[in-house]
């Protein structure tokens, strides 16, 4: 129960960020295109350009079970295209990922003003758990 007393602190925290900072703020839906392809995610991300930096939250549900990653990311690239690159905690250890701590990979693109499309992946680079999470995304900007 404090584990999701947690979760609930840090999308809390995430959703207050854009009040703090100009940041764009993005929602949106994901699905594991390798590993779990029943694997449904829920994506909150936000981007503080002046800084080049993306913080994002994922909660996913499939046959590895519920479980959800925290990342913060550097952003290369323009508004349109970018690239990220960071770290993710992911909250439950599975076969898909043997370690909390992850390195996040992701390339997203912008063709319009709302719209975004991303592939994010996490893995932990060195375990034998390290066949990843890859997700595609659909997500909405504001």
């Amino acid at each position: 129960m404090a584990r999701w007393g947690f979760i609930v602190l840090i999308v809390s925290l995430l959703l207050s960020l854009p009040l703090r900072a100009r940041a764009e703020t993005s929602v949106g839906i994901g699905n594991d295109v390798v590993h779990s392809t029943d694997t449904y995610a829920f994506i909150l991300r936000h981007d503080f350009r002046e800084y080049r930096i993306g913080t994002s939250f994922m909660y996913w549900n499939g046959s590895e079970g519920p479980d959800g990653a925290i990342t913060a990311e550097y952003i290369i690239g323009k508004k349109r295209l970018n690239l990220n690159l960071g770290a993710a905690y992911i909250f439950e250890r599975s076969d898909l990922n043997g370690t909390h701590f992850n390195y996040s990979l992701g390339a997203s693109w912008s063709p319009g003003k709302h719209l975004r499309l991303q592939f994010t992946h996490f893995s932990n680079g060195h375990n034998k758990y390290n066949m990843g999470w890859n997700f595609i995304g659909v997500l909405y900007r504001f």
